[in-house]
């Protein structure tokens, strides 16, 4: 199918708002699911104050939820579809102790010490940024309060950047039972016209919703090019399914049984949040170049910042926690080849697939099932070799 530039662009600007909603959907959202919900602050080593939300127990081990880029926690807590449970509402109620990250930039986390969110040097970080400070302060924060390690679910953007803080501090296998790793980034591995595609792609939304004044990408619920282009879709479903079909460069192979019209609708009313230019551009340079490295910052910056003309290249050699790297047939950017190359670059790993893309993910209780069961394992210094739909088979996990 001809990649559709403006349909593509037109999905994305759900996926990377700024969107005007309650002071926290993420409560209001679990307290609806009839459970009680703490709010923590952290403060990060380089001053960002982002929020994590605690869905409390004290029966088993803490599981911290990192999400996608283009949203925040909020998605963890959001019903997909018709009648379904929430993930992070599935994981709770199998008595594991939830914690919910929401990234600085992101409605939830736009606090900072010293500098407000309207100034353009706020939103001057990468993806290792994110890595450095945003999960490792957070994991260091949940060990503080537990005392316990915790187990690790992050999907996309998520999983990438547990690998980036691993690669970087080794010492924080020590505070990680296991990793869930839904669809990371990793090699990106694919075909010239996806390249191609996100590049037009990541052109188009500089020139339509980058914020000059701050170099972010944020989106008004009442911008007029968002209704202009979406409100004539949303009222036909044969409109919002070949909206789907024109988007598989991003989200994969369109799955008929889903109710797409219930998830744009939550994507534009609640779910997207708004990004850093600079992570966009982490990314893209990781589709490019099919090497997971550092930001480039360009040769004379690089060689200030690292030494050298290049970004380094993140090794994964220090990473020994237990893994389990997930991948979907009809995934695009994180396809099933370079997730499964990716299981064997960890001595504790296996490699899932699911069918679908990450929509099934979000929008079907097997992904749940999959992860639950992979927590027993981990907590039990026990890894899967094979997954199916109710099968499974374990072995003690040994050291390369």
């Amino acid at each position: 199918m001809k990649l559709q530039v403006q349909t593509i662009t037109i999905f994305l600007c759900f996926c990377i708002g700024f969107q005007v909603r309650a002071e926290s959907a993420t409560e209001d959202f679990i307290k609806k699911a009839g459970h009680a919900v703490e709010k923590h602050e952290v403060t990060t080593e380089d001053g960002y104050i982002i929020t994590l939300h605690r869905i409390k127990s004290p029966l088993r081990a803490p599981v911290l939820l990192v999400h996608p880029m283009g949203t925040s926690g909020v998605i963890w807590v959001v019903p997909f579809q018709p009648n379904a449970k929430p993930i992070a509402i599935s994981i709770f109620e199998s008595s594991y102790d939830i914690w919910i990250l929401h990234h600085r930039g992101t409605k939830e986390s736009l606090g900072h010490l010293t500098i407000d969110p309207s100034v353009h040097y706020y939103w001057n970080f990468t993806l290792h940024e994110l890595a450095l400070f945003d999960v490792r302060n957070s994991i260091d924060y949940i060990f503080e309060k537990t005392e316990r390690p915790l187990n690790y679910v992050g999907v996309s953007q998520g999983a990438s950047l547990l690998m980036m803080l691993l690669a970087t501090k080794p010492e924080y296998n020590r505070k990680i039972f296991g990793a869930y790793l839904i669809a990371p980034f990793y090699e990106c591995n694919v075909s010239p016209s996806i390249q191609t595609g996100y590049s037009k792609f990541l052109k188009k939304i500089q020139e339509n919703f980058l914020n000059p004044l701050t170099y972010n990408i944020v989106w008004d619920i009442g911008n007029p090019y968002l209704y202009q282009e979406m409100e004539p879709i949303l009222k036909s479903k044969s409109e919002v399914d070949r909206f789907m079909q024109e988007t598989a460069l991003l989200v994969g192979k369109f799955n008929p049984d889903l109710d797409y019209t219930s998830i744009l609708n939550l994507t534009l009313n609640v779910i997207g949040d708004c990004v850093g230019m600079n992570t966009v551009k982490h990314l893209n340079q990781i589709i490019q170049s099919h090497k997971f490295a550092r930001f480039d910052y360009g040769e004379e910056e690089n060689k200030r910042i690292y030494g050298q003309k290049t970004p380094p290249e993140y090794d994964l050699s220090p990473i020994k926690i237990a893994t389990a790297i997930c991948a979907f047939e009809s995934d695009v950017l994180s396809n099933m080849k370079d997730c499964e190359k990716l299981s064997t670059k960890f001595p504790k790993s296996r490699y899932v697939h699911f069918a679908g893309n990450q929509l099934d993910f979000w929008a079907t209780q097997k992904s749940v099932d999959a992860i639950l069961h992979d927590f027993d394992l981990f907590e039990q210094n026990l890894i899967v070799l094979q997954y199916s739909a109710s099968v499974y088979t374990s072995f003690k996990m040994k050291s390369k």
